[in-house]
């Protein structure tokens, strides 16, 4: 992964507050460097992946589902997973979600 997108990648995870992610994706995904910035546009599908969320002991399991990037937006579709006993399910927009995190659950 070149420098750039992965400061991008895991700067994003951190604000994010997204830890430990592990399982298989697939991705189409292009990348646009400008100096220090990344555009990326294109989808990436999960398939059984497993990640701790908000906090280290939240862990998310069994993700499966579609993340399209477009610029400074991401699009989730259908995205479902198991936290502890219950079935979770996701669907919409993070718009910006290049810029200070702001508009994300849980940043600060």
């Amino acid at each position: 992964m070149p420098k750039p997108l992965k400061r991008v990648y895991l700067s994003f995870l951190k604000e994010a507050k997204i830890f430990d992610v592990h399982g298989r994706t697939s991705a189409h995904l292009s990348c646009r460097f400008q100096g220090e910035k990344v555009s990326l546009n294109g989808t990436a599908k999960l398939d059984d992946v497993d990640a701790k969320v908000m906090q280290p002991g939240m862990l998310v399991k069994n993700i499966h589902g579609e993340i399209t990037a477009s610029g400074d937006d991401l699009t989730f579709k259908n995205v479902r997973g198991r936290f502890r006993d219950a079935d979770v399910f996701f669907s919409g927009k993070v718009l910006q979600y290049t810029n200070e995190m702001s508009n994300l659950p849980g940043a600060y």
